[in-house]
Formats: structure tokens, C-alpha cells, sequence
């Protein structure tokens, strides 16, 4: 990572800067002190040595190897200095402040000299603090090259013997998995070292699923996560969501992310079924290249401008949210779009409770998987392992004519047409297909307990409601629209009485008072017996009744017949 100074280069090069570099390579390591005792002798070094100033670069390569060259394990530090160099952010009499030489890099002797030689030409020098060495092109024009190159040829054989017996370890470990045997091994968070599950933490880490599944961002997760008052849990993270979401010791499988090696199954206890650790890999591919961001209130983002279609954001008055407007214009005006309407918040409260539950539905299915839906996901799961395995034998027969990797290949294949078929099979499956009232209520229920995850779960599903500059209100859900008139005014106090609203078109309309109070919220119909909101149209009306003060006019159905009819009972 690099923090980026906005100094001019010019004034940068009026004094001598001091680069700080952290390195560690492990997630245990974050955990300990390295990073702290790195910062700390680089302070420490700073302040005796005055004729260099503290460079706005800072430059870290946090759980990164120096030894891999694999990509997304390698550190890059030392590269990104090399670009600053070339930018003139860094210039010559600079110098890069390390711990150790070691921190650099642990690659090969010729490797890591071509890494560190532009840099050293460059005029910059680097300074290892363990040692107090510095290095400079014309010092290694003399016999201090010995000296670096013993440092670095011991820091890259150290890693290469490290290496070896770690490879070496995994291997004897996974044969005894194989055969069944308790194995010594790293546990993740929710298990203890002997492998018995830690039940508050492995409640959390399950949460976390049923929350990305949902569509909640990995940042607001450990957000969630770190309020859940489990003090283990309490520096949670987002990179630390995604290591979970992709580790599948959650069902019970171990397995090297340094090789490629299958995984074994049932090394560990499961704290989550299969179809849900397999449905997530499905998401976390989905979701790797469109960012989606949770939104903190519940209804942004799910609010759009017709006219350019980006966010509708809240205008605060008194520190509460009172209308929308869309924040193009905001920010750009007419330069950026037209839409200069507001909508006042109640109004879009009431679109949202009359037309989500459908999206709702949706959102509902794909989480609550049927029979069938959990055995495609196993499917296509156990496809993707055999395509796997099928593709290292083909390269494996171009270059060995054994008949032992024929008949393998020939019973992989099989295997992959019998799985093929039954997905075949399953195409036309069912759906879970939550009936509505279920559906009302479980959405009532996570307005009031959880909105966050409503919110996600409702954008997943590709839920927005779209308005224009003329005051149309409109969704994805069907083609009604609504239209927002303006402001009704008391007759003596001229203060808002309510705002206007026209719900329908065409051949039929009428015309709504919207409540204008902003502290007005949509109640939560929680109840799950026959005695709390039966049917259908009475869970609606209960949502919808607080914000509708009346109705103009002498038409009384004014969006569906029976809300009027429960109203007079």
C-alpha cells in the first residue's frame, strides 16, 4: 500500500526524505507486533538522524511474501518505489528506511539485485536499521557488495529451507487426513486448538454468510461483526470476511491455498451446510468485479434519477432525512443533469412499502433454497472439481504414457457426464416461491430489526425506484406510476399540511395526502399467529396507513379496494 503526499516535487526535493518500507508476511503476524516494531525503529531511526525528514510515501506490504513470486502473495513495494523514482516523487540523497535487508525481498541473488539496483543508481540509498548499513551505488563499488550479497543469499536460502519443510510438513499431515488421523494443524478463529468448535464466534462467522448471501458488502459485515460484542471478533475486518467467505474449514474440509491439492473433507467439524459455502463462491466470483456499496441508510440506493440514472441521495433538515434529490444535479447542476426535483421522503416510503415485496420475494427464494436448488449448487460444485482434476490429467498424459492416468481420465470423464445429466434433470426443478403474507412479514421483520440487509438484499435483487424532474415516481417492479403535485398548505397558518400525491393513470387516478412528518416511520407487522394481521391487505394497510393522511376527492378506492374496506371495519 502507498500513501500518496499532495507536497510538489519541488518542494519535496528542497530536503532529504526518509522513505519508511514495512514488510510481514503472515496473517499471524498482523496479529503480533511486527508492524508496530517496524514502525517503531523507523520513528526511532528518524530521530537521531535530523538532516532527513519523514516522507508523506509510506510504502507496506502487509501479509505479502518476499520470497513468492506468485501473484496476489508477492510483495511490491520495492517496485511501486521504483515508479515514485521514475515520477520524481523520489529523488537522488533520498533514502528507503527498512528494518532489514530481509524485508526487501528473499528472492534469488541475481532476482533480488535487479530489484534493488535501479533504486541504488537512482542516487537513492537504502538504509537496513537493524544493522545501521546503508547502501549506495558507489558503497557497493566496494567490499560492502559482499556483505549484501551474503544478507541476501542467507535471507533467500532461510526462506527456501522454510519453504521445503512447510511443503514437506503438509504432505505428511494430508496423507494421515486422508487416512482419517488426528493431524496437528492452524485452526481458524471458531475452533480451538483441538478442533472443538467455539459456539458464540461460529454463530457470527455463520451470520457472516447469511449476510453476504443476502447482499450486504464484506466492510459493513465486519462492521456487524465487531458490534456483536464477541471479543475475539472485535478487530474484525473486511479482508478478514473475505478469508472466511473462501475457507472451506466452514464445512469441515482442510485445505493448502499454497497448492493445488483438493481439499479433505471432514478434518474439521461444519458450522455451516455445503450449499451455503457454495452458493457464496458463486457469489464472490458474481461480485468480483461490480462493487455494490451497503448503503447506511435504507433507502438510498435503491433510489435512482430517471434522467441519469445514478443515486438519489437525502437532504437533511434538522438532522433528520426530509426529501431526495438526485446527486448529479447536486453536485454539477444542470453540468451534470437536469433533474432538480425533491421528493419528499414519505412520499418514496410509501412507493417502497406498495411495490418491494415482490423484489422481496425474489431476494427471499434465493436465499431459501429448495431440495433441488441445494443439489445444483452441490452439482455444478462437484463439476468444477472434476473439469479440475480432468484438466491436470490431459497435461499430465501429454507428457506420461501411463495406463493408470488413461483409466483415470476415462472414469473422471464418466463421472463428469453422470453430474452433467442429473444438472440436466434438475433445470426445470422447483423454486422456493415464499407465499406473499410470508414474505410481507419477514420484510416488516427485517425493516425493523435489520434494514441494512433489507437494503442489500432488495438492490441484489434488482429492486430501484426511478424519478424524474416533473415529480413522477416510478419502479421496476410494474408499470404504475405515481406524481408528486407539490406542497398543500393550511388555509390560516400557511405551514404544510401535507404533500400531493396522484397514484395511478390513464383512465383512472386519484389524488393522496401524504403525511409530511419526517419522524413518521413505517410500522413493523411482527406477528406470526392468526390473530396479528391474517390476511394480506391487512399487514399492507398497517404499513402504509400512517403515511396517508386522506384522500382528495370522492373516490374512495384509491390503490386497492380492500385497504379501504379494512379502514371502515
Amino acid at each position: 500500500m502507498v500513501a500518496l503526499s499532495a507536497m510538489h516535487p519541488e518542494q519535496q526535493s528542497m530536503t532529504k526524505q526518509a522513505i519508511p518500507y514495512i514488510r510481514y508476511s503472515s496473517f499471524r503476524q498482523s496479529e503480533g507486533d511486527s508492524y508496530r516494531r517496524q514502525a517503531d525503529l523507523i520513528e526511532s531511526w528518524l530521530s537521531s538522524h535530523t538532516d532527513y525528514t519523514k516522507s508523506n510515501l509510506v510504502y507496506d506490504d502487509l501479509k505479502k511474501s518476499g520470497f513468492s513470486t506468485k501473484a496476489g502473495k508477492a510483495a511490491s513495494g520495492f517496485i511501486k518505489i521504483r515508479q515514485a523514482i521514475e515520477a520524481g516523487l523520489i529523488r537522488a540523497g533520498d533514502c528507503v528506511l527498512i528494518e532489514a535487508i530481509d524485508r526487501a525481498t528473499r528472492q534469488g541473488t541475481f532476482d533480488a539485485l535487479d530489484l534493488l539496483t535501479p533504486i541504488l543508481r537512482a542516487g537513492v540509498s537504502i538504509v537496513t536499521i537493524d544493522d545501521g548499513q546503508e547502501y549506495t551505488e558507489q558503497s557497493l563499488n566496494g567490499s560492502q557488495i559482499f556483505l549484501l550479497i551474503a544478507k541476501l543469499q542467507a535471507a533467500h536460502n532461510y526462506s527456501k529451507a522454510l519453504s521445503e519443510r512447510v511443503a514437506a510438513s503438509y504432505k505428511a499431515r494430508r496423507k494421515l487426513a486422508l487416512a482419517g488421523e488426528a493431524i496437528k494443524r492452524h485452526t481458524p478463529v471458531w475452533l480451538t486448538a483441538d478442533g472443538a468448535v467455539i459456539a458464540e464466534i461460529a454463530q457470527q462467522v455463520a451470520l457472516v454468510f447469511d449476510w453476504y448471501i443476502a447482499g450486504v458488502g464484506k466492510h459493513s459485515i465486519a462492521a456487524k461483526i465487531r458490534l456483536s460484542g464477541v471479543e475475539k471478533l472485535s478487530k474484525c475486518s473486511g479482508p478478514t470476511v473475505q478469508g472466511w467467505l473462501s475457507n472451506p474449514a466452514v464445512i469441515g474440509s482442510w485445505a493448502n491455498s499454497d497448492t493445488d491439492a483438493d481439499s479433505i473433507s471432514g478434518v474439521y467439524p461444519a458450522i455451516i451446510e455445503p450449499e451455503t459455502f457454495y452458493l457464496a463462491q458463486r457469489l464472490l466470483k458474481e461480485r468480483s468485479v461490480v462493487r455494490a456499496r451497503t448503503s447506511k441508510h435504507f433507502l438510498v440506493g435503491l433510489v435512482r434519477c430517471k434522467h441519469c440514472e445514478k443515486s438519489m441521495v437525502m437532504h437533511m433538515v434538522n438532522g433528520k432525512p426530509a426529501a431526495m434529490r438526485c446527486l448529479t444535479h447536486h453536485r454539477l447542476k444542470l453540468a451534470g443533469c437536469q433533474n432538480n426535483k425533491s421528493i419528499p421522503i414519505n412520499i418514496i416510503k410509501l412507493v417502497q412499502v406498495l411495490t418491494s415485496n415482490l423484489a422481496f420475494k425474489r431476494a427471499l427464494a434465493k436465499q431459501t433454497l429448495s431440495a433441488s436448488e441445494k443439489r445444483k449448487i452441490t452439482l455444478e460444485a462437484e463439476l468444477d472439481r472434476v473439469a479440475k482434476e480432468i484438466g491436470k490429467l490431459v497435461e499430465l498424459a501429454a507428457v506420461v504414457d501411463l495406463a493408470e492416468v488413461a483409466e483415470k481420465l476415462a472414469a473422471l470423464k464418466a463421472e463428469r457426464g453422470k453430474l452433467g445429466e442429473e444438472l440436466k434433470a434438475l433445470a426445470a426443478g422447483d423454486k422456493v416461491l415464499s407465499e406473499s403474507v410470508k414474505v410481507l412479514r419477514e420484510e416488516t421483520k427485517l425493516l425493523e430489526s435489520d434494514s441494512i440487509v433489507l437494503n442489500a438484499m432488495l438492490k441484489d435483487s434488482g429492486y430501484a425506484i426511478y424519478c424524474d424532474i416533473v415529480g413522477n415516481v416510478t419502479t421496476t417492479e410494474n408499470g404504475k406510476q405515481w406524481t408528486y403535485l407539490g406542497v398543500k398548505r393550511k388555509a390560516r397558518s400557511n405551514t404544510t399540511e401535507g404533500y400531493r400525491l396522484r397514484a395511478g393513470e390513464g383512465g383512472w387516478s386519484t389524488t393522496l395526502l401524504i403525511n409530511p412528518d419526517v419522524a413518521v416511520e413505517v410500522p413493523a407487522v411482527l406477528g406470526d399467529g392468526e390473530d396479528a394481521a391474517p390476511e394480506e391487505v391487512d399487514i399492507r394497510y398497517a404499513r402504509y396507513a400512517e403515511l396517508v393522511i386522506e384522500q382528495e376527492g370522492e373516490e374512495e378506492e384509491h390503490l386497492d379496494p380492500p385497504y379501504v374496506q379494512w379502514k371502515r371495519k
